[in-house]
């Protein structure tokens, strides 16, 4: 019923707040109290001893002031649980993020993306239900129950044993329910997020299934998950209502006998009026917070269920290393070896294996091979993206451990929202002269200087604004901003048309200088231009050697490469 991890993501200062909180409902409940005395008085001094009402102005004072500050205690309760779900949903969406981004590009190779971000969002919400209602309700229903059990014993031991011996009865109830709608909940959340996820993939392919035409046949599959959801809510709903008239019922019993008791021992003349017309107005508030607490119970199981999920996520051990300070770059490349390295994306389909070379310092590598011969998972491993799953990587001799001075230029671009410039710079003190400069070299400022704002244009979602040989100019003038040892491109050339690239490929020899430079390329003049070729197939390394060595090698891999046009 409590959750363990829910209650250690609260950060200090939300524990702080939620002391605060339960202060608020133990003054609440002693409001409560006085309301129910006061109207007890009021109704005894009138009613039976036959007191004017100027003679009870004083009671009335008091449940007016009750009544008030019950109201002012409960807004103010509620505002600080309201206060410390935004800090922990804070904290848990910056730990999100921050492990999000050491997971690095892997992070969805397991993973479906719709999902993740219906946990982002969706996931993140119901922790309001959590923190909001039912944790300050299940402290309410630990303290004001003691607190009026306090107040009952004394004026009547019946009515106290009776509130003592049926107050178990709810908590027990509502873990035998809990432990039947545990698997409801997994399932209902299961649907949630498929839907969130098959959603978030309509969405972004929307524009490609509108080429084919095929975005109404999309219909029947988001109707399908859709109806999938709404069964397993309602099966959920279902039983939070069944259990809410259980608890309904046994609290109305409970709150009978004690009425029964009380009346049957007025009518006998044992028992005194006035107490026990407080007695009967303060059993309902005394079951209120168990009743209010059942309510609220199915609400958290949604909160625990995401909970769990989010610390799950937070759990996996990250692939990226750490990046060194940048005062520490070294000017010379370091020597890379790959000792036995091997990848895989599933269960029997290796990218890569068992991967042995040797990257010298200041040279220039090109990695050859068909569609699917573990090009850019080697890439993705020499950032330090991906994680081998066997093998080591050695940098001048020592296990790799992050880079710093690595540029890499990848086969499509990704921009921010933000200026031209900003996209270049990525909130690096680079100046400004410096960018032009590169730009210049690149042949990108003619285009740029066409823009609305030439460097100040605002891009739009993804480069949209950009044509792909423009938005690939700008991701080559950011790696030649930043000052770099090491160059990963794979197919940076490959969306420019003839002239453009034609431009870049001799800007780029001059970004080569004093680099170690490895490329993932097919066509046949940049391959010519490097220092060493190294043939992939299957995810294996199976030649290596000099473009001339191997394109007359007509009984190599490479050599038939070119001849299928693979490698052009």
């Amino acid at each position: 019923m409590f959750s363990k991890v829910l209650w250690q993501a609260q950060t200090r200062e939300a524990l702080k707040i939620q002391s605060k909180t339960l202060f608020m409902a133990l003054l609440g409940g002693v409001a409560t109290a006085l309301q129910a005395w006061a109207t007890a008085c009021i109704i005894n001094g009138v009613f039976f001893e036959k007191k004017t009402l100027s003679e009870v102005d004083g009671f009335f004072l008091l449940l007016v002031t009750a009544v008030l500050l019950r109201g002012l205690f409960l807004w103010l309760e509620e505002g600080l649980a309201l206060k410390v779900s935004s800090l922990v949903k804070g904290a848990l969406l910056e730990r999100l993020l921050a492990h999000a981004q050491n997971l690095g590009p892997g992070i969805m190779i397991h993973r479906d993306r719709g999902a993740f971000f219906t946990l982002l969002s969706q996931g993140l919400n119901t922790l309001d239900a959590y923190f909001c209602r039912y944790l300050p309700q299940l402290f309410k229903s630990a303290l004001i129950p003691v607190l009026y059990m306090i107040i009952a014993f004394p004026m009547d031991r019946i009515s106290g044993l009776i509130f003592l011996l049926t107050t178990p009865l709810i908590p027990l109830f509502m873990m035998l329910i809990g432990k039947w709608s545990k698997q409801m909940k997994n399932s209902s959340w299961e649907a949630l997020s498929r839907m969130g996820g098959y959603l978030q993939d309509v969405l972004a392919g929307l524009g490609t299934l509108r080429n084919w035409n095929q975005e109404y046949k999309q219909e029947k599959q988001i109707r399908k998950v859709s109806h999938d959801f709404r069964l397993s809510t309602m099966k959920t709903l279902r039983v939070a209502f069944l259990s809410a008239l259980a608890l309904e019922i046994l609290t109305t019993i409970s709150i009978a006998l004690i009425a029964v008791s009380l009346g049957i021992r007025l009518a006998e003349g044992n028992f005194p009026f006035l107490p026990a017309l407080f007695l009967i107005l303060l059993a309902p508030e005394y079951y209120q917070p168990l009743r209010m607490l059942g309510q609220q119970y199915h609400n958290s199981q949604n909160a625990i269920l995401a909970a769990d999920e989010i610390f799950s996520f937070l759990q996996e051990p990250a692939s990226l290393l750490p990046l060194p300070e940048e005062g520490h770059q070294e000017d010379t490349p370091p020597e890379i070896i790959l000792e036995n390295i091997s990848f895989s994306y599933g269960e029997g389909s290796h990218a890569l294996k068992e991967i042995s070379v040797t990257f010298k310092p200041g040279e220039v590598y090109a990695l050859a091979g068909p569609s699917g011969a573990g090009k850019t998972t080697l890439l993705r491993t020499l950032m330090g993206s991906l994680t081998p799953d066997s093998g080591r990587m050695l940098v001048d001799g020592k296990p790799f451990e992050g880079w710093n001075g690595l540029s890499v230029i990848p086969a499509q671009a990704y921009f921010f929202k933000g200026t031209l410039m900003e996209n270049i710079t990525l909130g690096r003190n680079i100046p400004e002269e410096q960018v032009v400069s590169v730009c210049r070299k690149i042949g990108a400022e003619e285009f740029i200087l066409q823009l609305p704002q030439g460097y100040q244009t605002p891009l739009g979602q993804e480069g949209s604004n950009l044509s792909g040989g423009q938005g690939q100019l700008i991701s080559i003038a950011r790696a030649m901003v930043a000052p770099s040892r090491i160059l990963l491109c794979d197919e940076a050339t490959g969306s420019l048309d003839t002239a453009s690239e034609a431009i870049v490929q001799k800007a780029m020899e001059k970004l080569f200088t004093g680099k170690t430079v490895i490329i993932s390329a097919h066509r046949l003049h940049t391959l010519h231009q490097v220092d060493k070729v190294l043939v992939l197939q299957e995810g294996r390394l199976i030649q290596e050697g000099s473009f001339t060595a191997l394109a007359s090698d007509q009984a190599g891999a490479f050599a038939k490469l070119l001849q299928k046009g693979l490698v052009e």
